[in-house]
This record gives structure tokens, sequence and C-alpha cells, in this order.
């Protein structure tokens, strides 16, 4: 979505770097030695208008000179100075580069500086595009950046440079260095695991993952750990006995963990002995687990320093055996010694790439890219299969057998003969954890386009409860789905479900509702049974658009619908509207509050603030604290917030409206509704996940799960089984039919009867 927006900001560089002269075949003045016209660099250009470029001498902590890009006098704010260079692609067709230079920013202000890189195809076709908006630069300090990519076969140009973007002050440039990192990889094509195979993959995916994340050594903390995954795949799946197991996997991961020793059957665990040098221990301390940068969770390295002549600290570090299945034991330093300087012992050179690896690119190209290759699909695997294990809170609520879907999935996946029957199976694998917050979505395509439907179980009926505008000429609300694109409906739900994650019943029968017409945009055929009973078939176009409501609401988000009887929709609210929602419901004797959606973060708690004269604590949120593989040792930080009272408590009654589009914060809204009592809750139940989520990216694929516990107030899960309603309402075809709301209708009757300002229980 990124590279396409913003493809149309370039094009003015594109007509400003064509030259009647022909394109330089490699990059020129990259170090700014040579002065230009105007104190432009040699080679290089500005865009207009307002882009301003000046080139300085060494100094400023360079032994180089650089260049500086900002806003000239009376230049559109908006604007965007660019310095650029355009070079034949030629040279580079079929071959993966990489631009890096140094960024700093500079004179103030709020602007973030970004290399791009884009590849020029013939006739406009996309080419590679990134344009560093998902990592900018804003430290005053020289800053290395990274661009890597691939050159299309048809390459005609590639245009490179460096802007200021938004909030003004300037730019500073230094280094600029475009190379070839050899050639695009082809992908490896799919093939079945046999079954020695299929040990070796599982005892490399073992070890990787206490590598990874339990050791260390300052080699392991700078490892390129989605290349490891590709190559060590590559390297273990062909071992012919356990002794070539043990020796591959010391190849592949030895360079990270030079302390570890890959047991073969019959070898011992030897003692770990303690360098001279060593004066203090190093060890993983993971709060949840550090995977991004824009994250609440965290891992670090802890040192402490070793006990001595009586003084109390570290002890010797441990290094215990870890079974890998496939004949083969991990003797792994769940801690490094270390040396005052807090360098890992023993020192080690910086470790060599993994082999036959190039580094992957920054931005996914549009085609399925990385996702095409085998390796890069089982390395996938390997890596989403060790966060969970390693990390995941859950497992005491969902007893999922979490060790038996590695082999099932790494041999599913290795002969995916598609992109995307790669992706069924790693969400197979995530739906299996009946974690809700547990989406893959690729990042090969757009998302899936929807018909303008909405479909909701009405007991054993799929049936259509909202119809867009344009749509209801040919399909009603209350029309029963018989088949989509001819295939009956119960049968489409069966292959949809175990893709589909959940943690509660009820959650998933809302998923399938939701997703069984998602697709790509086009046109999909859809049989209906209407409420004659007579069956029709009907085409819809699947554009990219909003869901529509699955139920007709009040045009606003804060109605009056009887006198004295209000209804406030929690998923319209926000922060702006709240105050004028507050004086408006401030003479209600009954409120009807609409939590089947999600809320806005802030506005729901300056509105409960007025529902109570005491504090409203959350639960506990339980963030783990994590040392040891496997979950050993697992320790809980408890977090949370709480809402303070505020005047005038409102002493209307009050009536929840809830169903499974109520999850995550929705079921922490409603949680406190449940435990302090504060209204009366009607629908059906939530989905039933609540805590922050820890997405990754790995294999061409965006993973969520959920990072940390939380439990309800009374401390019993709420995953799988969520907040049920005190005063259960089901939808009937009936309603649906005749246009209602039966949630709704219910809560407004019951409103209508609360006689005067009864308080707010029960």
């Amino acid at each position: 979505m990124f590279r396409t927006a913003f493809l149309p900001c370039f094009v003015s560089l594109v007509q400003l770097c064509a030259q009647p002269a022909p394109l330089p075949r490699s990059l020129r003045n990259g170090g700014f030695q040579e002065a230009g016209p105007g104190g432009v660099p040699a080679g290089w250009r500005v865009n207009a208008p307002g882009g301003v470029v000046a080139r300085r001498e060494a100094g400023a902590g360079l032994d180089r000179p650089s260049v500086v890009i900002r806003l000239g006098e009376g230049a559109d704010k908006d604007a965007r100075p660019n310095l650029a260079q355009a070079l034949d692609a030629r040279p580079f067709r079929g071959k993966r580069v990489r631009l890096t230079a140094l960024l700093q920013r500079e004179g103030g202000g709020t602007g973030t500086g970004h290399l791009w890189l884009r590849v020029d195809r013939p006739g406009g076709a996309k080419g590679f595009f990134d344009g560093m908006r998902d990592r900018p630069v804003t430290a005053t300090a020289w800053t290395a950046a990274e661009i890597v990519g691939d050159v299309a076969p048809d390459a005609e140009r590639i245009v490179v440079g460096a802007w200021l973007l938004g909030g003004g002050g300037s730019l500073g440039l230094a280094q600029v260095s475009l190379e070839t990192l050899g050639d695009t990889p082809v992908p490896e094509a799919p093939r079945p695991l046999g079954p020695r195979g299929l040990r070796n993959l599982v005892a490399f995916a073992r070890a990787y993952g206490y590598v990874r994340f339990f050791h260390p050594a300052d080699a392991a903390e700078a490892a390129p750990w989605d290349e490891v995954a590709r190559a060590g795949v590559r390297a273990a799946e062909g071992a012919a006995d356990d002794a070539d197991l043990a020796r591959r996997l010391r190849a592949i991961l030895g360079p990270y963990a030079p302390m570890a020793r890959f047991l073969e059957p019959g070898q011992r665990p030897q003692p770990l002995p303690r360098p001279r040098e060593a004066a203090q221990v190093v060890q993983w301390r993971h709060y949840g687990v550090g995977l991004s940068r824009k994250s609440v969770y965290s891992s670090t390295r802890t040192y402490t320093p070793l006990a001595r002549k009586g003084r109390p600290g570290a002890e010797p570090v441990a290094a215990p055996c870890f079974d890998l299945g496939g004949g083969v034991r991990l003797q792994l330093p769940l801690g490094c010694y270390a040396d005052r300087h807090r360098r890992t012992l023993p020192r080690t050179g910086p470790a060599p790439a993994p082999p036959g690896i190039l580094p992957e690119p920054t931005w996914p190209v549009p085609a399925a890219g990385n996702a095409e290759d085998r390796a890069t699909r089982l390395g996938a695997v390997v890596e989403v299969w060790n966060v969970i294990q390693h990390f995941y809170p859950n497992f005491d609520w969902t007893q999922v057998d979490w060790p038996a879907q590695l082999p099932r999935v790494l041999a599913q996946v290795a002969e995916s003969p598609s992109p995307e029957a790669y992706l069924r199976s790693v969400r197979t694998l995530m739906a299996s954890l009946q974690d809700a917050h547990g989406y893959v979505s690729p990042l090969w395509r757009e998302v899936e386009a929807g018909p303008g439907l909405s479909l909701a179980w009405v007991g054993s009926d799929l049936a259509v409860c909202g119809v867009a505008e344009d749509l209801k000429a040919t399909v009603h609300a209350g029309d029963v789905l018989v088949a989509v694109d001819g295939v009956p409906t119960a049968r489409a739900v069966a292959e949809l479900a175990p893709t589909l994650p959940a943690s509660s019943t009820q959650g998933l029968r809302y998923l399938e509702a939701t997703g069984l017409l998602q697709g790509p945009a086009g046109s999909v055929e859809l049989t209906l049974r209407g409420e004659d009973g007579a069956m029709r078939t009907v085409r819809v176009q699947r554009p990219f658009r909003q869901t529509v409501p699955r139920e007709p609401r009040p045009a606003g988000a804060c109605v009056e619908l009887r006198p004295g009887v209000w209804y406030v929709d929690l998923a319209r609210l926000t922060r702006e509207t709240v105050e004028s929602t507050l004086q408006a419901i401030g003479g209600a004797r009954a409120l009807v509050l609409d939590m089947r959606g999600y809320p806005s973060f802030g506005a729901w708690q300056k509105l409960f603030a007025h529902f109570t004269d005491a504090p409203l604590q959350t639960p506990p949120f339980l963030v783990p604290v994590i040392t040891r593989p496997d979950r050993g040792d697992l320790t809980f930080q408890r977090e949370g917030w709480s809402i303070q009272p505020e005047a005038p408590k409102l002493e209307a009654r009050r009536f929840f409206l809830v169903d499974a589009r109520a999850i995550s914060q929705a079921e922490l809204l409603m949680d406190f509704v449940e435990h302090y009592k504060l209204g009366e809750i009607l629908g059906e139940a939530t989905a039933g996940v609540d805590g922050n989520v820890n997405p990754f990216l790995a294999g061409g694929l965006r993973i969520a799960w959920t990072g940390m516990k939380v439990p309800k107030h009374d401390g019993t899960p709420l995953a799988g089984v969520g907040i049920l309603p005190t005063l259960p309402v089901a939808r009937t075809l009936e309603g649906l039919r005749a246009g209602r709301d039966e949630v709704l209708d219910r809560a407004l009757d019951l409103a209508l009867g609360a006689a005067g300002p009864a308080g707010a229980g029960r």
C-alpha cells in the first residue's frame, strides 16, 4: 500500500533525472568529493520547488564531505526537499542491490530523514520501491541507513536519493553507496520432506530457538536471524544421520554460540570453562519478547558481576542439555561470561553471513516475492513456532499441544504448491493456538475484499443481516446463504474454519460469518433462500470497502431514543465527542450503551469515570518475564491502571449491548461492567481475548499474537470464555426481515420500564 501511494511523489524526479546524455552505469560521487554548480555535488540533482542542498567539507564528526538538505526560504512547508541521482539499470538487471548512507537530522524542526530507491520498468510498470517510511531517521547523530531491493530483469533506470519529510529542519547526508549483493535468488521449488529430513528440521528448529532467544553472546545478539533460519533449514534437511546432523547444526549455529556443544549419541556434556578475563555474567531477560521497535515488549541483556572473595554476585554459568530430537542434544550456556567491558567471552570476530543467503528486500515487492521460496517458508515456520513456544503466556488456559504442531506444519509447508497454500498452512498453525489475536497477513497482496454484505449465524442458518444500498434491489436482510460460487455453505465454512484465529465458539462463528465472502476483488455468486422459501442466484461484486453494519443502528453516536432514554455507540464515541456526550446525557434516566464493535481508547474511560464514586481498577495485565527456554521458571510482571471518579456521577440505569465483535479492549471495558456491576449486559458473549499484541514479520507474513495474560477481575480466564450477557438476546430471521435490531429493542424495553433514577446496579 505504501509504495503505491508514494510513487506519484516521485514523478517529478523521474522527469528531473531524465537526461539526454546516457545515464551513468554506477553511482557517481557518492562521497560528495566533487563539487558542482550552486553547491550541489556533481552528478546529483535537487527537485524543485523549495529544495536547497549545500555541500560541506569534512568535519562535524566525519572525515569526508557531506551535504545538507533543507527547505528554501518561502517554500511550501509540505514540500519534500530531495537530492537524487539516476543510473542506467542494465548493469544491475536481475541483481539484488543495497543502498547505504549516513543520515543526520539537523537544525531543529520535526522533519525526518529517508533514503529512497526506485526501479523504473518499461511503460510505467511497477518495480521495487522503498522510501524508509516505516523506519525514518530522527536522530541528531549520524545514523546508518540501508535499503535492499531487487532490480527487475527489464529495468531501465534506478533512481536513488534522500529526502526530508515534513516538519522542517535539515537533513545531513554522507557516504552514499550502491552495491550489488548478488543475483536475485531463484525461488526453491516445493518438494515433500522425507522422514529423516523432517526429523532434521525439527531438531534445527528447536536448536534455533534456544540459541536465538536464550544464548546472550554478542554474536547471537547481532545475528540476522531470518537469514539464519533460511540457511539452517537448507543445511539441516539433508543430514544423513545423527552425527552428520550434529555437524551441520554446529556449522550453522556455532558462530553465534561459540560455547555450545552439539552432542551426538554417546557424547557426554562437559563442564563449561571459565575464562580468566571473566568479570560478570550476562543473561537474557525477556519482558514478553522484543520483536519490533514499536512494541510495549522488550528483550534486554542483563549483566551481573561474578561473586568474588565472599562478595555476593552471579554464580558460574550453567550449561544445561536440551534434547533436539533427531538423535542430537544441545549443551547450551543460558548465560555468557563477559569481561569488564561487557564483551562476551570467548571474544570472536563478527560471525560470517550464512552461506548462500542474501539479505531480504527491505520492502515487499508486488509479487509473492520471498513467499515463493521453499527455504524461506520453512524458515518462517521455524521462527513463528519458536516465538510462540517460548513466549506465549496462555497455554495453561488453552491446553494446546504446540510441540505437535511443528512437524505437521513443516511437512505441509515444504510441499505447499503456491504462496496461498503456504499462507493457509501458517494460518492453521496460528489458529490451533486458539488466540483471537493470532492473525496472519500476507505482505505480497492487498487485503481481501468484501461484497457489501454482512452475514450472521441465526441458529444453524448463515443469514444476511446487512446490505449496502446498491445491493438492496437483489439481496435482502433475512435471506439465508445456501452456497457460495456453487459450494454449499456448510462445506465452505468447514474449509474456512481451520484457518480462523478464535478463542471461543462465539468468536469462531463470528469469524466464519465475516470471512466467508472475503476474497480477491472481482465477483462472487451467491445462492440465497428468500423469505418465501424460493432459491435464487445473484452475482455481486467484491470491491475493497468497509464491512456493512450487521444491524440498523441509530443515525448518531449519541441519540435520545425516547424521553430520558439515550443511546450511546461506544464504537463511535471519540475523545473529541465525549464531553458533548456527557452534557447531553446528564439528565438521562436510562442509557443504552452499544459495545458491538471496538472502542476509542481514552473516550470510554472518560465516560466511565462518571459511572462510579470509587476508583475502577483494571484486571491484572500480566506480562511474562522469561529467562529460560520453553517457559521454564516463568514469572509475570503485573501492570495496570485505574479510572478515577469524576463528578457528576450519572445515576441513570445502564444497559450494555455486546456480541463477538467486542474483542480485546472492548472486552476490558465490559470486564469493568461485569466486575463493578455497572449495568445489565444484553446480547451474545464477547470474543474472549485481551492483552497487547506482539506482531512480527517472517517469510513475507505479518504475524500477530497476544503477548500478555489478562484474566478477568476475579482471576478466572477471559480467553476462551469472554464476557457473558446477563440477558442473552439472539437474532431471528423474522427480526432481520423486519429490519429490527432485536438486541437494541430488548434494551429499550427494559430502559422504558426503569421508573426514575434507580441507580447503576442491576
